[in-house]
């Protein structure tokens, strides 16, 4: 009886991953294309800017939700299977991930930021993503930056990803060897 509904499980669980990769197929595409509108119709960097948050935010989530849908299902399908999953190459769990969130951006950026300067609750400094003659890199308080010369923000993540030039995962690694 059981490997009857291990099978029956098994059969339900492909066919929502196949429906699930055509919805994130499908979700990817109007992403594009609201990107490419977004381009086409701003009238200045700020206005772009905002657009593309907002698309993340409307779009950037249900996306999000989709793929952690798929993730499920695989896992799931992989264990009625009676294979052991497979992490992907690189892989960051949630808990090294938000550990890595709890670093002071402030203290990482006065690492790379030889000018990084009080200015009333923020630290300011010239942006090192671009030629800069007078500060316009801003960190908050709330542990993120924006840089209003070149629109670059983000985490402290996004920070050394920036600024050493590497991938997500050897970001958080990165700074949890700090």
């Amino acid at each position: 009886m059981t490997s009857k509904n291990n099978l029956k499980n098994l059969q339900i669980f492909k066919q929502k991953l196949v429906r699930l990769n055509k919805k994130e197929i499908k979700l990817t595409n109007i992403i594009k294309l609201k990107l490419e509108q977004m381009k086409k119709l701003s009238r200045d960097k700020f206005s772009y800017w905002f657009g593309r948050e907002w698309i993340k935010i409307n779009q950037g989530e249900k996306l999000a939700e989709v793929k952690k849908q798929i993730i499920k299902l695989y896992w799931k399908i992989k264990i009625l299977e009676g294979k052991k999953p497979k992490y992907p190459k690189n892989w960051i769990s949630e808990p090294e991930k938000q550990q890595a969130l709890q670093f002071s951006l402030i203290k990482i950026a006065e690492i790379y930021l030889k000018d990084l300067k009080k200015t009333g609750k923020y630290f300011r400094a010239c942006c090192p993503f671009h030629p800069d003659k007078n500060p316009s890199f801003t960190i908050f308080e709330d542990n993120h930056f924006y840089c209003f010369g070149c629109q670059e923000h983000g985490s402290v993540i996004n920070f050394i990803m920036k600024i050493e030039n590497c991938s997500f995962p050897k970001a958080v690694k990165i700074l949890l060897n700090y």
